[in-house]
């Protein structure tokens, strides 16, 4: 074996050497390699929420508890700065509640001013049909109210023995004419002021017959309105005997709120509508604005003049109206969409929608509201140019925060909310049938106050609270047995305050929070297979609002009835 020199030696050492350091190096990066990848697998724990209700968040797979979606593995989220208070929903979960929002802007707007009235009589040609002389009624040729006489057509008859003096002196004056002439003359005026024509005159001294009563004969065209003497009864001069109106032109009155008498003006043109024409619409021009606000009510009266020579329209018959007024709001002022606000009270708010690094949240937001144009209102604070506003879905987002417990309408403000717990029910079941037998009779109460019908409301409402006294025996869940129990010991709802409610302004204020609590239930629990409407009245209460719900979207004040049937609007469509 040949001996090996030192330097081969040398290299030979020097190469086992680096090839010794090079494996320690190798195999030390692929250990901590692995240990770093299985402490990340080890530290990383799978959360799971619902795309519908991103605040529920559980270490295993399963069901939403509360809507029974399937739970999906969460995405890092990373860090956003959205508000505290905000609601987080995915884009799925937008899409499924088909949430819409809107940037808020600056415009110009129409605004629509709905007036309701009815068709009257007009007033200036209605006409007294009276009597010149005192006397008995002998003949009534008209006996009915409605009936249509014509100018001259005879009326009636009347004995006066004024009258027939009157007639001796006219036979004896004519034939001393010759002798007296002026007394002729004297006693012809003094018969024509009680309205004998001339041809009745000259027949009387002609014929030398003095007639026992004078006919008297209509003075205009039109309907008999009024009857005001019976056969027999004895007049005095001037007395009326009938009022005649000629309908040929009638007037459309319309009640004007006291929060529009500012912007509707004589002049302006108005599209109204009848019920018993649907579908037809119909353009008149305000003739006067009365100018003294009526204390009860407080509107004032509008009045445009029809004509109706074929008797279309009748005296009484109601009438929808609106004024469109145009150009209003200046390109300064900022307006957010009617849709997007959600009155609680005499107070509103809208969802803001925020994003931050992919995120979305909505936010509650109070807003100062001017005057309504068209769509939209008018933002006097609040709200910035810009900012984005919920649309559509804004009740699903608010029955998310509900459920999130962020701020909400529904655990914010109403009177029945802020003491009574809103429980999640299952409407398939005993609660819903409970439930729904209760709101019709809600529904048939807000009927009976809107029509000012104390005694009816009275036996309705007393019924509905004696039917939730009952509910609490029934075999109902013990989450809507301790949401009823809360209800009747709310102020006006307790058997004491529904006993003792002697008229009907009481009653309207126990249905206050009685609305305020059916409110809570169908917002977060679903309208029980109908559709509902949320509507709300700013001045209820003085002027603090109320809310209440009808199936229809047409406006009847429960809480003014007739004093102002037709104040309030839709706030939320349920269903």
């Amino acid at each position: 074996m040949k001996k090996l020199d030192k330097k081969s030696l040398r290299l030979i050492i020097i190469t086992l050497v680096v090839g010794f350091f090079l494996g320690w190096v190798f195999t030390r990066n692929s250990s901590s390699e692995a240990t770093s990848v299985a402490s990340t697998e080890s530290d990383e724990e799978v959360i799971y929420t619902c795309s519908m209700h991103p605040e529920i968040r559980q270490s295993e797979p399963g069901d939403c508890p509360l809507c029974g979606m399937d739970l999906t593995p969460l995405q890092n989220e990373g860090e956003s700065t959205l508000p505290p208070n905000a609601l987080r929903m995915s884009e799925t979960a937008m899409q499924l509640a088909q949430v819409q929002t809107q940037e808020v802007g600056f415009g110009g707007e129409e605004r629509e001013v709905a007036l309701s009235g009815k068709v009257t009589l007009n007033e200036e040609r209605v006409y007294s049909q009276a009597v010149h002389i005192e006397g008995r009624v002998e003949e009534l040729a008209v006996n009915s109210l409605g009936q249509y006489v014509k100018k001259g057509q005879l009326v009636a008859k009347i004995y006066s023995p004024e009258l027939i003096a009157a007639q001796k002196e006219l036979i004896q004056a004519a034939e001393q004419s010759t002798s007296f002439p002026h007394l002729l003359e004297a006693v012809k005026q003094k018969l024509a002021l009680w309205k004998l024509t001339p041809q009745q005159i000259d027949a009387i001294v002609e014929s030398k017959t003095i007639k026992e009563t004078m006919e008297v004969y209509a003075d205009h065209n039109g309907y008999v309105v009024s009857k005001e003497v019976e056969k027999g009864d004895y007049l005095q001069q001037g007395q009326s005997i009938f009022q005649i109106a000629d309908m040929s032109r009638l007037w459309v009155v319309f009640d004007v709120f006291e929060k529009d008498a500012l912007v509707i003006q004589r002049g302006q043109k108005v599209l109204y509508s009848f019920a018993s024409y649907p579908g037809r619409e119909f353009e008149g021009t305000l003739d006067i604005i009365e100018p003294i606000l009526n204390p009860d009510t407080r509107t004032l009266r509008a009045r445009m003049v029809i004509a109706n020579s074929d008797m279309k329209w009748r005296p009484e018959m109601l009438v929808k109206g609106k004024v469109i007024l145009t150009n209003l709001g200046g390109s300064k002022d900022l307006m957010v969409p009617k849709s997007a606000v959600m009155w609680t009270g005499k107070h509103s708010v809208v969802y803001v929608k925020h994003t931050s690094d992919g995120h979305i949240g909505f936010e509650m937001r109070p807003v100062v509201l001017g005057d309504s144009y068209g769509k939209n209102y008018l933002v006097l604070e609040g709200l910035d140019a810009g900012e984005e506003v919920v649309v559509n879905g804004t009740f699903s987002v608010d029955a998310a925060a509900q459920l999130a417990n962020r701020p909400s309408m529904m655990n914010h403000t109403h009177p029945a909310t802020q003491r009574i717990e809103i429980p999640e029910l299952d409407f398939s079941g005993a609660d819903g049938d409970v439930l729904k037998g209760l709101m019709r009779d809600y529904l048939t109460l807000k009927d009976h106050l809107a029509s000012d019908q104390y005694e009816e409301s009275f036996k309705v409402f007393s019924n509905l609270h004696a039917k939730i006294v009952d509910a609490k025996r029934a075999s109902i869940s013990s989450a809507l047995k301790g949401a009823f129990e809360e209800l009747l010991a709310l102020k006006g709802l307790t058997s004491s305050d529904i006993k003792s409610a002697a008229d009907i302004e009481k009653l309207r204020t126990s249905f206050q929070p009685l609305s305020n609590f059916f409110i809570g239930i169908v917002a977060k629990n679903g309208t029980l297979g109908q559709r509902l409407y949320v509507q709300h009245c700013p001045m209820a209460f003085d002027d603090q609002g109320a809310d209440w719900i009808s199936t229809e979207s047409e406006i009847f004040n429960p809480y003014f009835g007739s004093a102002m049937l037709r104040c309030g609007e839709v706030t939320q469509t349920l269903g």
